[in-house]
């Protein structure tokens, strides 16, 4: 390869700083508690379906988040996309909340 050569082809930069694991949790969001489920989660936050009403990005709101090992995790999450989905993105977590996710993103994958 001549040095005037460029690699092309890469349009956006990734900002993710967290890897992404396509996992279903269930959770529930809000102070009206409505019931969610990922689709995808990272220590940096996650993806879900449905969409919110109502909340704008930035809002902070409360949200539990039910692990496939079946614990509950108590966190608090910033908006960061709430369109065709949700997305959020994880404030403040405690070393307990941390440590479950960890465990989610460190379990084998199973199939299903």
């Amino acid at each position: 390869m001549a040095y005037s050569d460029r690699v092309v082809g890469y349009r956006s930069v990734n900002r993710r700083r967290d890897k992404r694991r396509a996992v279903l949790c269930r959770l529930v969001a809000g102070s009206e508690r409505r019931a969610l489920t990922t689709k995808d989660l990272s220590l940096g936050g996650f993806a879900a379906l449905p969409a919110l009403p109502g909340l704008k990005c930035g809002a902070v709101i409360p949200v539990e988040l039910e692990t496939p090992g079946g614990e509950w995790l108590r966190t608090q999450v910033r908006v960061v996309r709430n369109g065709s989905d949700f997305a959020a993105a994880f404030v403040d977590l405690s070393p307990q909340a941390f440590a479950g996710i960890e465990k989610v993103m460190a379990a084998p994958l199973r199939v299903h």
